[in-house]
């Protein structure tokens, strides 16, 4: 498919969008290079994070990606009138330790952030003091693997999150 700037962007990650090329760089506030830049493929950095346009099964989706919530739900609540929430799966690593971090975002605040064990098996107490004390000492790293869904906040059940809650 040719992507132009009257092509529709069907998704934004999982969540169906169904705007301009057009429309959507406006709103991402994007100069005409950078929709270029979009169009043809290239990933793009913006105030929100970054992403890439991609084409699958006859669908133009934009694929974003960032660590935290830069603006992305108070962009997508502009979009479509209704309030998102921003989950962020994070692989971490302390030691040999490999984990996923979960962290939830609503309009640029954690409201929750749980940890799992790469295997999304829960991690025993110590285990979770070990964790806490290593990360409050900057004793982690985060490798790069980040996955980010969308969620409508009327639709959120914090109950279905899984792992254990990270509480300072």
């Amino acid at each position: 498919m040719n992507i132009t700037n009257e092509t529709i962007i069907s998704y934004i990650n999982e969540t169906s969008l169904n705007i301009t090329v057009e429309d959507f760089s406006k709103h991402l506030q994007l100069s005409d290079e950078e929709t270029q830049e979009l169009i043809i493929g290239k990933r793009i950095d913006f105030f929100l994070g970054d992403g890439k346009l991609f084409e699958d099964n006859d669908n133009i989706i934009f694929e974003f990606e960032s660590t935290i919530d830069n603006g992305i739900t108070f962009f997508l609540e502009q979009i479509f009138k209704e309030r998102y929430l921003l989950r962020v799966d994070k692989r971490v690593n302390y030691g040999n330790k490999e984990y996923i971090e979960i962290e939830i975002f609503d309009m640029n605040k954690t409201i929750l952030n749980n940890i799992i064990n790469i295997d999304k098996s829960e991690l025993t107490s110590k285990e979770i003091k070990i964790y806490y004390m290593k990360k409050y000492e900057g004793d982690y790293y985060y490798d790069g693997y980040v996955k980010n869904f969308l969620i409508k906040k009327i639709e959120f059940n914090k109950d279905e999150i899984e792992g254990q809650t990270i509480e300072w």
